[in-house]
């Protein structure tokens, strides 16, 4: 257990060693984009990335994500492709990436 915020904890991590990733932290463009920026580096080539909350907007308590701009960025403008997308009754879902 590494007891951190997401973005120091994640660098805590040996690079390409991590067959999956979990990103459920902060849910703010930056935040999401932090995450991610070290994530693909800890996973290894053939490991999955998983975002929690692939959502626009959260409609309970009326505030933007951003989630859904930082995956469309990894998936249109690097090797990252979509394997997964697992769907939630209030559409708060999980979307799942692998290396093409």
């Amino acid at each position: 257990i590494i007891k951190s915020d997401s973005v120091e904890g994640l660098k805590t991590l040996e690079d390409n060693s991590h067959d999956l990733i979990y990103i459920d932290a902060g849910h703010t463009y930056d935040d999401v984009k932090a995450d991610a920026d070290v994530a693909v580096s800890k996973a290894k080539e053939s490991g999955i990335l998983i975002f929690n909350d692939y959502i626009m907007f959260d409609h309970f308590i009326g505030q933007p994500y951003g989630v859904v701009q930082v995956v469309n960025d990894l998936v249109v403008s690097s090797d990252w492709r979509i394997v997964g997308f697992s769907l939630q009754q209030e559409m708060f879902c999980d979307i799942a990436l692998r290396r093409a």
